[in-house]
């Protein structure tokens, strides 16, 4: 699905990046180093390394017979020095053609088959804009980067995404698997996660020039730019992590104001009529308004359905409550009968009847009010929202 014009290159990436090359051009590129220098040891003593680290280097291979990386860094001034003598033949353009696979220094989690180059797409867009919304990107030796949902099926999409860069693997074999934290999130929902490899934030940030803490993130520039795919891709995964549906308009939060700024910014990239950036106790929020919702409801869809099902639901009751006309005559039975079957809330009475929750809200405080309806102890979740029952 679209491709921007955004291209980084193996040249820019972090100089802490390790490198795995393909045999035939490892093997070239450290004879003809070490001939140009007069040997392997004078090489080595060049580089400021080991004997036995170059070798392993060449090889591929450490003593314990376990792959061998090399740093970007180190391949850097290899194919520097030599630019001179073979200045197409070992340049770094010419050496990211033979990546089988990079990782962070010590990494367990490479990324093999790379696309290197790494193209913009609205997978690339998704992965780092899922990292500023849920994402843990510390760059600490210690911490490892993630990405955490209360949806297992979010967490699948965004493995999906990661392929942009290639087959995440872990130690080469192992492929990535959700896993379920112990802990528990707001309403009581379990949180799954998935580890990343560290290296693709670190490649992502510098490249971008952006950091992923909460209070720091930024859209990065470029993504004010390219097709309106690419935009609505960000949208998508925003709405993913930190949006919701109410009726039938689209609302976006977060403690991070100018990340919002950013977000309203693209809104009105793609034509969006937007409600005014408001400030909440501890948050900001913005939505996209009525009058837009069949325009936006169009650029997400078109990337798929939310892995969310119940955003997803709410997506589409959006949709007809903006383009069918409803009944209102018997909505007062519809309610009454539905909660004589079970308990619930308001919003899922509005999914199930096709109508708004504002106007299912209103009915309840009537019904309430007739004591037809009560309110049970308690609420979905700390500061959720009220379940309703019949009393008989």
């Amino acid at each position: 699905m679209g491709k921007g014009y955004l291209l980084i290159t193996l040249k820019e990436f972090p100089n802490n990046c390790y490198v795995l090359l393909d045999e035939e051009f490892r093997s070239a590129l450290f004879k003809t180093a070490w001939k140009k220098c007069g040997s392997r040891e004078k090489f080595a003593k060049k580089l400021g390394v080991s004997e036995t680290t170059m070798a392993s280097w060449r090889r591929g291979r450490n003593s314990a017979h376990r792959p061998q990386f090399c740093s970007i860094q180190n391949l850097k001034v290899i194919s520097a020095y030599l630019k001179q003598e073979q200045p197409k033949q070992f340049s770094m353009e010419e050496m990211q053609k033979h990546v089988m696979a990079y990782r962070a220094p010590a990494g367990r989690l490479w990324v093999c088959n790379p696309q290197v180059p790494v193209q913009d797409s609205v997978e690339l867009r998704g992965v780092v804009t899922h990292l500023i919304c849920d994402g843990s990107a510390p760059q600490t030796p210690q911490r490892t980067s993630r990405y955490a949902s209360t949806s297992k099926t979010s967490i699948e999409e965004f493995i999906s995404k990661l392929t942009t860069f290639g087959d995440i693997l872990r130690n080469g074999n192992e492929p990535l698997h959700v896993q379920q934290e112990k802990g528990l999130t707001k309403g009581k929902k379990n949180k799954y996660v998935v580890g990343i490899p560290k290296v693709i934030p670190s490649i992502l940030g510098q490249y971008f020039g952006i950091s992923f803490g909460t209070f720091e993130s930024r859209l990065p520039s470029q993504f004010f730019e390219g097709k309106r795919v690419l935009l609505a891709s960000v949208v998508r995964a925003f709405l993913i992590d930190e949006g919701n549906i109410r009726d039938n308009r689209i609302y976006f939060t977060s403690a991070n104001k100018r990340l919002l700024q950013d977000l309203k910014r693209i809104c009105t990239l793609l034509e969006y009529s937007c409600g005014k950036l408001e400030k909440k106790t501890r948050t900001y929020s913005f939505c996209i308004l009525t009058k837009s919702f069949l325009k936006a409801y169009a650029d997400i869809i078109q990337l798929g359905k939310l892995p969310i099902p119940e955003k997803q639901k709410r997506l589409e009751l959006g949709v007809r409550l903006v383009t069918q006309e409803k009944d209102l005559s018997k909505l007062n039975e519809g309610i009454l009968t539905h909660l004589h079957q079970r308990p619930m809330t308001n919003v899922e009475l509005s999914l199930s009847l096709g109508i708004s929750a504002m106007t299912i809200w209103g009915r309840l405080k009537k019904l309430e009010k007739e004591n037809k309806v009560l309110r049970k102890n308690g609420r979905v979740g700390k500061g959720g929202a009220i379940v309703y029952f019949c009393p008989c």
